[in-house]
């Protein structure tokens, strides 16, 4: 997540950085599971982030933030299983 945050320009707040331990936590296989929780946390964070309000959320109805946040959490998924893949080769 902290990648996303660098990319749009914004800080991070403190709800965000629990959320990105939580999923760190639970891994990728975890977090695929409980994609729907995995959205609703982050996009519940992005309603309280005044810098993502402001940039985002407020423009924009839930259902595309909802899709949106959907894609990008399915992207890092897919990322990550390829980095893993990787690493279990690379031994």
């Amino acid at each position: 997540m902290e990648g996303w945050f660098e990319s749009w320009g914004v800080s991070p707040c403190q709800r965000c950085t629990m959320t990105a331990h939580w999923m760190n936590v639970m891994g990728v296989d975890e977090c695929e599971k409980q994609l729907n929780e995995v959205v609703s946390r982050i996009l519940a964070n992005a309603k309280v982030n005044t810098s993502l309000k402001r940039a985002f959320v407020a423009y924009f109805p839930d259902v595309i933030l909802r899709t949106s946040i959907k894609r990008l959490v399915r992207s890092a998924i897919t990322k990550s299983k390829r980095l893993e893949l990787r690493a279990e080769n690379s031994v």
